[in-house]
């Protein structure tokens, strides 16, 4: 049993971050066992100009090469989608990817979907 903190970091296209201000960055984490529980909060002022997939890096453990990787629930506000387009994502490898599901499709949310305001507060559980 391990818990702790953990810095999760907003990524467009895997960069390094350049022009996101996140100013609020919290992340906690309960290991059991090979089952690991992470809690996340980012909240922005400046999104940058980076373009690609959004993902969240930092993890405190990277997730199971198996690819058994653990969705997640989570809360978005002021995002860039249509009322039909639903926030989800996944964790894999060391990044929890940013999805929405519309039409029973998962696809990835990029640059254009997030704001310089979003609010970002996940919860997943993933193995490694």
């Amino acid at each position: 049993y391990e818990e702790g903190t953990w810095t999760p970091e907003l990524r467009f296209g895997g960069a390094t971050p350049s022009g996101i201000v996140q100013t609020s960055s919290l992340g906690y984490y309960t290991k059991v066992g090979n089952l690991v529980t992470v809690q996340v909060k980012i909240i922005l002022s400046s999104k940058g100009a980076q373009t690609g997939n959004a993902e969240i890096y930092g993890l405190p453990f990277s997730a199971g090469a198996n690819g058994d990787a653990g969705a997640y629930p989570s809360y978005f506000n002021n995002l860039n989608l249509t009322a039909s387009q639903v926030p989800i994502g996944k964790s894999s490898g060391g990044a929890m990817e940013l999805r929405y599901s519309i039409n029973g499709v998962a696809n990835r949310m990029t640059n254009g979907h997030i704001e310089d305001t979003t609010d970002i507060r996940m919860f997943s559980s993933y193995y490694v």
